[in-house]
């Protein structure tokens, strides 16, 4: 159970705690590796394709379920080890953990081999958002949370863009093993960078109310289940992302081979277009969005999930805008304006659940949504996308499953939507 809040527990300032941005580069960094040793795997499809005799659907279950069911199976216990632990050690071990493992995998001789690696890294990885995410929220008040997670999402662009023109250069000229090995072996370095010199702050020192949480875990994952299953909005958030996830890692996941198949071009030039696009332009939107929604909606939940509903429309019109354009020059163009928006609701969803969560169990939280993002998201997505491409056949099947797929961003856009009507509802009620 939650303790009660005692005397002096309250904190107000909206001033960062010392020491607070530094640990957000470092966090922005392991995001960064994090989506580096995530997105490689999608780069080198074709190549593992060929060299393994491997069909869409296998390779949708390789760069996707193979990971997402892993990672939704140990998000939760590391979740609750977030909340109990020493946060910044748990943080190194994991880094060290799905680096090695990405390394690994440039001496698969199988099919079964690679599928292991991939779990490996996918076991790691879910230790790593649930715990970041709570780190921030200790070092960051309400009022600057969005653009704090904003900074610290944008490691995925980053890490995008750094896998796919570096890696592709490497697949192109060394192979697709050393483009795993070149992937995996930076983050050891990372990993004792953040041992040695990310700091644990002090939990819930923010929040004026659930400062800490004496309940055993049995009790904190159920008060946790329980607080999401009473909070409709926070139970439709969560839908909501998880929709997101599987529409955002399904369409981007395949870009790559799509743009290879489609359109005949190179694994480099391919990966410069995406890199580009999810690099540069994703970085950008995920800023922008991220210091806009603190200016705009200053921590209200209602105008957050409002703006992931609108952000979540507008993605999809865009990415159907990629995938039907009639020429190389506008897919890229489509590919890069939708790359631009794709990415900007994750700072905006993650400030609102944040905002919505009791800190005392915030961990736990977050790691349920991540097990629903990456189970039914970045697992779901890439393996729907390369079932439906076997089973459509014919030879502009991919374009057709992502397009499929991409009808989840009007689901997802539906539920931030209620959700903001509910938390209005709420407010009126509350006076």
């Amino acid at each position: 159970m939650l303790a009660q809040p005692g005397p002096g527990t309250e904190k107000t300032s909206s001033a960062v705690q010392p020491g607070a941005w530094f640990a957000l580069a470092l966090l922005t960094a392991m995001t960064t590796f994090n989506q580096i040793d995530r997105r490689v795997a999608s780069l080198v499809i074709e190549p593992l394709k060929h060299e393994f005799l491997l069909t869409d659907a296998q390779l949708g279950m390789l760069t996707g379920l193979a990971f997402g069911m892993i990672y939704a199976l140990t998000s939760i216990p590391l979740g609750l080890l977030a909340d109990r632990v020493n946060r910044s050690k748990l943080l190194a071990l994991v880094v060290a953990v799905w680096s090695a493992m990405t390394a690994f995998a440039g001496f698969a001789t199988s099919y079964a081999h690679l599928l292991l690696t991939r779990v490996g890294v996918g076991a790691a990885e879910s230790g790593a958002s649930p715990t970041a995410t709570s780190i921030i929220t200790d070092l960051f008040p309400r009022d600057k949370r969005a653009t704090a997670v904003a900074i610290y999402q944008t490691g995925i662009p980053i890490g995008s863009f750094l896998c796919f023109i570096v890696g592709a250069w490497i697949v192109a000229h060394y192979g697709w093993r050393a483009a795993f090995m070149a992937a995996g072996l930076p983050g050891i370095p990372l990993a004792i960078l953040i041992y040695v010199f990310l700091k644990e702050p002090k939990r819930g020192f923010y929040d004026q109310n659930g400062p800490a949480y004496d309940g055993a875990w049995r009790q904190r994952l159920s008060d946790a289940i329980g607080f999401i299953g009473r909070d409709k909005r926070v139970l439709l958030l969560m839908v909501g992302a998880a929709l997101l996830s599987a529409a955002n890692t399904g369409v981007t996941g395949w870009f790559v081979p799509f743009l290879m198949r489609e359109q005949g071009m190179s694994i480099q030039s391919a990966g410069m277009v995406i890199a580009f696009a999810s690099g540069i332009c994703g970085g950008i939107g995920l800023i922008f969005t991220g210091a806009l929604t603190d200016r705009i909606a200053k921590g209200d939940p209602n105008r957050m999930l409002i703006m992931c509903g609108v952000i979540a429309l507008l993605t999809m019109v865009l990415a159907a805008c990629a995938l039907l354009a009639p020429s190389v020059a506008l897919t890229v163009v489509a590919i890069s304006a939708y790359s631009l928006v794709c990415y900007s609701f994750l700072g905006i969803s993650y400030g609102a659940l944040l905002n919505l969560t009791p800190s005392g169990f915030r961990g736990t939280v977050i790691s349920i949504e991540m097990v629903m993002a990456n189970l039914f998201g970045y697992g779901g997505g890439p393996f729907v996308v390369g079932v439906l491409s076997d089973a459509y056949g014919g030879p502009h099947s991919l374009k057709w499953a992502m397009l499929t797929l991409n009808l989840l961003y009007l689901a997802g856009g539906g539920c931030f939507l209620i959700a903001g009507r509910l938390n209005r509802k709420r407010e009126l009620a509350a006076g």
